[in-house]
């Protein structure tokens, strides 16, 4: 199973909010098996470290707790493959959109 993660899913790793320990639980049950994978979007990796960045600057966490999630975040990062975002792709994402009643 590919596992595609946006921003508002991956940082749920990192910071607790609204979500997080369901994600948590999904990805552990998931990611136990060999064939499953996580994999995302070129935009995520701007968007996670703007992510952290508004989470030090609004207090959420310290600069030494930022600087720590961007490295795990990096390390993360080196090994999650990068999908191309295509006119098919999107498409398909589309329809999986209604098909499921995901969110944007």
């Amino acid at each position: 199973m590919i596992i595609f993660l946006d921003t508002s899913a991956w940082i749920k790793y990192f910071l607790a909010e609204e979500g997080t320990s369901r994600l948590q639980q999904f990805l552990q049950s998931k990611l136990v098996e060999e064939d499953n994978q996580v994999v995302a979007s070129p935009i995520t990796y701007p968007e996670m470290i703007a992510t952290f960045k508004r989470a030090m600057l609004g207090q959420r966490i310290t600069q030494t707790e930022m600087e720590t999630l961007l490295q795990i975040f990096e390390e993360q990062w080196q090994s999650t493959p990068v999908i191309t975002v295509t006119t098919p792709l999107i498409n398909l994402a589309g329809q999986l959109a209604k098909d499921y009643a995901l969110r944007g």
